[in-house]
């Protein structure tokens, strides 16, 4: 498995859902298949860590107009030791200078 989820999918990437419509391949392979299967289909929307709020905002209103249901996917660090997350970092926390991300 390659998520932190149980549930095995289909995953779109948000930055590319702007050029998909409902004839496009991966958006026409995720409906034919929900269709198939009872239980549904776990689409994830990825989205990477340096997307705007309004880039999320439109591809967010975009999936929901190509695709029955879909979880948006968002990884962002948090500090371990004081709970920061508010803006991205890479090595140490930019509030307390811990090096312990989750």
């Amino acid at each position: 498995m390659d998520a932190d989820f149980y549930t095995q999918g289909i995953k779109i990437d948000a930055s590319k859902i702007f050029d998909y419509t409902n004839k496009s391949e991966p958006v026409s392979e995720c409906n034919k298949i929900s269709r198939l299967l009872n239980g549904g289909l776990l689409v994830t929307l990825d989205i990477a860590k340096d997307t705007k709020p309004q880039d999320i905002k439109k591809s967010i209103e975009k999936a929901s107009e190509l695709l029955p249901s879909f979880k948006p996917l968002r990884h962002a660090a948090i500090c371990a030791e004081c709970g920061f997350k508010d803006e991205p970092f890479a090595d140490k926390c930019p509030k307390c200078k811990s090096p312990h991300t989750v």
